[in-house]
């Protein structure tokens, strides 16, 4: 059974499918509304309560529009089982980002088999299972549901797959590991988004030395882009969330410099910083295609 990406409604809890078209009208200042309760509501909140409690471990990876698949297999005792995600319907290339393991009554639970190097995260396309039973116990055959949560990029969607990567550190509580590929991720859509657009006027010569030297990302998230969306009469980047991205950049800098923020990192604030990246990204997607299309 596959799963569609959803986050609760702060009004009512009720899941709402997470669409792209979301993001579009918070830009557009539009309110979306909840298919449970009718409410009217500010998908920056909704989003930003999602990706703090993070529900089941892995609801900030909707926000992200991971698919989920639930997986029905059957345990017996003493025989290894192997848990095939493509043969399951999941791309041969996607990322596994997330299982939970649920037995459905009986006495066994799946132990993930390793070799003498263990891998801290899933890699490949497949596990191998082994039943557990309870202490002095045999147990007998156990259908188990596995969700697995998994995201598939191409291997030129490099900011998409920092974005992954910061998410995955954040729902691992890995903080300051988050940081980095959220502000990379960010930095280097917006670079590409405006090398192109100014390439349009000067040479890309001067365009690569006008980024790199002159203007900063700094300058580019808090000048140059503004003033272009301002000219293009665009949607402008909410307040919050450019100052957001400017502290994410303040503790990638920091990190950089000396390895840790100068004050500990809560939960709270790199989710504020993670979420920021992905409205961030979002954006600048959204300006590229109405540039385009200009």
């Amino acid at each position: 059974m596959n799963i569609a990406p959803w986050i609760p409604c702060t009004n009512c809890n009720a899941p709402i499918i997470v669409n792209g078209s979301y993001m579009e009208s918070f830009f557009n200042g539009e309110a979306v509304t909840c298919s449970g309760c009718k409410a009217e509501l500010d998908w920056w909140k909704v989003a930003q309560r999602a990706i703090k409690e993070n529900f089941m471990f892995n609801q900030a990876f909707s926000l992200l529009e991971a698919n989920s698949k639930l997986i029905k297999f059957t345990l017996t005792p003493n025989t290894r089982t192997c848990l095939n995600f493509t043969n399951n319907g999941i791309p041969v290339d996607a990322k596994i980002l997330y299982i939970n393991y649920t037995p459905q009554g009986g006495d066994l639970f799946p132990i993930e088999i390793h070799g003498n190097v263990p891998h801290r995260r899933i890699i490949g396309n497949e596990v191998w299972l082994y039943p557990m039973a309870p202490p002095n116990e045999d147990g007998g055959a156990t259908e188990i549901s596995a969700m697995v949560t998994w995201i598939e990029h191409s291997a030129d969607e490099i900011e998409f797959i920092n974005i992954t990567d910061a998410v995955e550190a954040y729902s691992n509580n890995q903080l300051l590991d988050a940081i980095v590929p959220a502000n990379v991720a960010v930095e280097s859509a917006l670079s590409k988004l405006l090398s192109n657009f100014v390439s349009k006027f000067v040479g890309n010569k001067r365009v690569e030395d006008y980024l790199e030297n002159s203007a900063t990302y700094s300058s580019q998230l808090n000048v140059v882009l503004p003033l272009i969306v301002g000219m293009q009469g665009f949607p402008v980047l909410p307040d919050q969330i450019r100052g957001l991205l400017n502290k994410l950049r303040g503790y990638r800098n920091q990190i950089a410099h000396s390895g840790t923020t100068d004050k500990e990192l809560t939960k709270e604030d790199t989710a504020d910083a993670l979420c920021a990246a992905i409205f961030g990204l979002r954006y600048i997607a959204l300006i590229e295609a109405r540039l385009k299309n200009a």
